[in-house]
């Protein structure tokens, strides 16, 4: 039988769950990552996993949810310098969502989905909306247009920029960088309309 915990004790095994995983996230890729591998790093029996999660799935979810709220978080201190929307942007893309500890160099689309298959349906609709609501009030931060049109087209920027970020097809770090580059470039551009930096 699985030990209980007292509610500071879950708070602290509950991080060490997070950290541990996202280590081993990065480390070993989702299908790779066992229950055993988080709770021998989190030093907690196999069994007092399911005092807090029902599968690993739900896991890697909370993960993802923890370092998007850590991105958006400084994404809106990016949003408040007074710089022009060319360069918040580019600073966005590129200090943020695209250096090398961000969790979108180790989530292929195929993880996503795989992981997005396991959860309850009403937690991943319920995820979408709050996702649009962040993604209107981010473009809102950075003064630029909020409309349904300009929610979609950010949301599916991110997703090719993770596209390409995760994929397998651009051999070297090199390349794979230079086509990120390019793509933030482009997507600046069309963000930031005519303004001149």
């Amino acid at each position: 039988m699985p030990k209980a915990f007292s509610e500071h004790e879950r708070e602290i095994v509950n991080a060490a769950m997070l950290d541990v995983g996202a280590a081993l996230l990065r480390q070993k890729g989702i299908r790779q990552v066992t229950i055993e591998d988080i709770t021998k790093g989190a030093n907690i029996a196999k069994g007092s996993f399911y005092s807090f999660y029902d599968s690993r799935e739900e896991l890697f979810w909370d993960i993802i949810k923890r370092e998007e709220q850590q991105l958006i978080e400084q994404i809106m201190v990016v949003s408040a310098e007074d710089i022009g929307i060319k360069t918040k942007v580019k600073k966005i893309f590129y200090d943020l969502f695209l250096e090398d500890g961000c969790i979108v160099y180790y989530l292929p689309q195929t993880d996503i989905e795989y992981i997005t298959r396991k959860l309850p349906p009403d937690l991943i609709q319920s995820d979408m909306k709050s996702g649009q609501d962040i993604v209107k009030t981010l473009l809102s931060m950075c003064g630029l247009d909020a409309s349904q049109e300009s929610v979609e087209i950010l949301i599916t920027m991110i997703h090719t920029l993770q596209f390409v970020s995760s994929s397998d097809f651009l051999q070297t770090g090199m390349a794979r960088k230079k086509m990120l580059g390019i793509m933030v470039d482009a997507f600046a551009d069309y963000l930031g309309g005519e303004e001149t930096e």
